[in-house]
């Protein structure tokens, strides 16, 4: 427990503050420092069984478990280009969109780089390496969702931390509803490349100012 306990501070604690303090000196091995900590989780993951179990749940993963993903995509999805449209005036000089080749980069490396690393991290190995340390699924909801936004602390604003908070709250609720990593998975990258279409992306982007 106390090795646990030491493991939960050093990742999610520890790491993201060291990432904030560092963001100007390492902004260009961002992703790689997400992978190799996807990868310490994996090992974690691979030896208790529970990857095993997801790749058999991504292979039944079908349109009927992606359609409440979609029922609260489709309407989140089109407040939140509203909301971007009414922001872009108060937000002019942050918000920047990007070209259709840039996009198209981005959502190749995005899903592959950044969204199956942070939910392996942040839903696979917290809910089942912690289960012991927070027996109540509702405190394991919270608590990873409130360290999924402290985790963008390193992005330097606000915005990126809030909208992380209340995406962790609906990317857990999904995998607690679901059991099916690749389902969050989907939903993390719809609502991430929705993101980086208006323009609210920028403010995933490593910062030296909060």
């Amino acid at each position: 427990m106390f090795f646990r306990w030491l493991e939960f501070l050093v990742l999610f604690v520890i790491t993201p503050v060291v990432l904030y303090l560092v963001r100007s000196d390492i902004a260009a091995l961002l992703l790689p420092v997400l992978c190799l900590l996807s990868a310490y989780c994996c090992h974690h993951l691979w030896r208790q069984g529970v990857l095993k179990r997801q790749w058999e749940e991504a292979k039944r993963v079908d349109f009927s478990r992606l359609f409440p993903v979609l029922l609260v995509f489709l309407p989140g999805g089109l407040l939140v280009f509203l909301a971007a449209e009414l922001l872009s005036p108060l937000l002019s000089g942050e918000v920047q969109t990007l070209s259709l080749q840039v996009w198209l980069a981005v959502a190749l490396i995005y899903p592959l780089f950044s969204v199956i690393p942070q939910e392996l991290i942040f839903r696979t190995f917290f809910f089942h390496r912690y289960h012991n340390l927070f027996p109540s699924r509702d405190h394991r909801l919270w608590l990873s969702s409130a360290c999924f936004g402290f985790a963008h602390l390193l992005y330097a604003n606000w915005i990126a931390v809030i909208l992380s908070f209340a995406g962790g709250l609906l990317f857990g609720y999904r995998y607690l509803k679901s059991g099916s990593i690749a389902v969050v998975i989907v939903e993390h990258s719809l609502w991430g490349l929705l993101l980086f279409s208006t323009g609210l992306g920028s403010f995933f982007i490593a910062s030296q100012t909060l």
